[in-house]
């Protein structure tokens, strides 16, 4: 699941998550969230990392996560690789989604 975004907006990324199996929405009541954008696909470290956003889930039924960039975060151009992690109520991190993260030079400065 590529992610493209504009260099410079703050609007989030958002994601539904979903069971593997049965595709039915998952309730994500307990559950907290990362985002990491690295500029290397298998990093031993975080030295590479461009930035980590935590999620918010603001309706816990409807299995969406939000992540929003500051300015400063949403402030690259080029190709990066992200993953997703989950952790779960009881403790238990699951990455979700692991993919290219892309931001596109803006036009409007």
């Amino acid at each position: 699941m590529k992610v493209t975004r504009i260099r410079g907006d703050t609007s989030p990324d958002s994601f539904t998550i979903t069971n593997q199996k049965t595709r039915a929405v998952v309730n994500l009541t307990g559950c907290s969230f990362k985002l990491t954008v690295n500029s290397n696909p298998d990093p031993v470290d975080d030295s590479t990392q461009i930035m980590q956003m935590t999620g918010v889930v603001s309706d816990p039924a409807t299995g969406i996560v939000q992540f929003s960039p500051t300015l400063e975060q949403a402030n690259h151009v080029g190709y990066f690789y992200f993953d997703v992690q989950m952790t779960d109520l009881y403790g238990k991190v699951q990455t979700l989604v692991k993919d290219i993260y892309v931001f596109e030079q803006d036009i409007t400065k």
